[in-house]
């Protein structure tokens, strides 16, 4: 029986007994995470699609299902309405098969890298300049088809040639849970580091807790584009660490100095907190780490400002890649796009303005400080 068919897969999770031959045949290790196991797989039944028989590599994804039987077939629908999703700043869920109590996830490309170890290495940093508009637009699109990820971090968004892809969403933890896949519960410490408040406090969360953890992703983008990489990342780790864990929810007032004081880095050249590229950056951190889930910028919102800035601004490089450009189905009209605010902070901190030892002003005090302000309908789509 071919899993494969054609470009598409067939909609049924396939199980196999102990001793069946499986279709897929191990290549390589490429990762281990607390979950499960990753490695590079062959398909043995020749490549989907083509008319040649030459084998093709997927990434295969194994993990144990200690879960309930409720809690199995609760993931497998969830991971059915994964397998159709189709983005280019997405992983492709191809098909998942079983033996025994384990449940692999065969997923494409095969990427280079993942996000995390890219920024430790400091390699090409123009990429990661247009990495902040795939970025938002494969989130937008992942929650325009009502759908969370639940685990935004850097070592979840590989790498691949010069794009960058959303991958496990969430889906592997749920294994090893009871729990069905609903909007409150507990947070796994792997996850812990780059959750959103609402969800460190196993508060109801939605699309705005990914759009939080994004948040914690663009500062470290942002902080290696500003810095060297290994040294820049470490002394922002160290910032957001309490007791002994590293968490950017419970550490927001150090959040906040960290923002402030990159924007001081930035305003050294009194033109250059109007037109830096690093400027719009920490003004988007700034949107979307806000403490009040109802407070942040949508993913759509976000993307459409990412956008604006690309298009209206004169700028030494791109935010917005090749490959996001023609993906403006609700593009707006010439004329509302003049009257576009691509700005939100109206004057720029000063050096005076950064409290002291991490202390956590009132996130909307520094907001009207800042002149902070979102553009018209930000608002619209931020929906739970």
């Amino acid at each position: 029986m071919n899993l494969l068919h054609g470009q598409d897969l067939l909609a049924t999770h396939k199980h196999f007994e102990q001793g069946e031959e499986i279709p897929f045949k191990h290549v390589r290790p490429l990762g281990r995470g607390a979950f499960g196991v990753v490695d590079e797989v062959e398909y043995l039944q020749g490549r989907p699609g083509a008319a040649t028989n030459a084998p093709a590599t997927y990434a295969r994804k194994v993990v144990q299902n200690t879960g309930s039987l409720h809690n199995y077939r609760m993931i497998q629908d969830e991971i059915d309405l994964l397998k159709r999703l189709r983005h280019k700043h997405v992983v492709r869920l191809l098909t998942t098969y079983s033996v025994e109590r384990q449940y692999a996830i065969i997923m494409s490309p095969v990427a280079d890298t993942n996000l995390r170890d890219y920024l430790a290495s400091a390699q090409q940093e123009d990429k990661i300049y247009q990495w902040f508009g795939c970025l938002s637009a494969g989130l937008a699109y992942v929650h325009s088809q009502q759908i969370r990820h639940r685990d935004i971090k850097p070592a979840n968004i590989l790498v691949k040639g010069d794009s960058v892809l959303f991958t496990d969403f969430g889906i592997a933890k749920d294994f090893s849970e009871d729990a069905t896949t609903s909007s409150t519960g507990t947070v796994d410490a792997k996850c812990y580091m780059y959750c959103a408040p609402e969800v460190a406090a196993e508060k109801p969360r939605g699309r705005p807790s990914d759009m939080f953890s994004l948040g914690c992703v663009f500062l470290e983008m942002v902080t290696v584009l500003m810095g060297q990489a290994t040294i820049s990342l470490s002394r922002l780790h160290e910032s957001v660490t309490a007791h002994g864990r590293k968490a950017y929810h419970a550490s927001l007032g150090k959040v906040q100095q960290w923002i402030l004081t990159l924007c001081v880095q930035i305003a050294a050249d009194a033109w250059g907190c109007l037109q830096s590229d690093n400027g719009f950056m920490l003004e988007w951190c700034f949107a979307i780490l806000h403490p009040d889930p109802a407070s942040r910028l949508s993913a759509r919102s976000l993307y459409r400002l990412i956008q604006d800035v690309d298009s209206r601004v004169v700028r030494q490089r791109r935010f917005v890649a090749t490959c996001c450009k023609i993906m403006r189905a609700e593009a707006r009209s010439s004329e509302s796009r003049g009257k576009t605010q691509f700005r939100l902070f109206e004057r720029w901190p000063t050096a005076a303005f950064i409290p002291g030892d991490g202390e956590a002003k009132r996130w909307s005090d520094v907001a009207e400080q800042l002149g902070y302000k979102l553009p018209e309908g930000s608002y619209d789509d931020a929906v739970d």
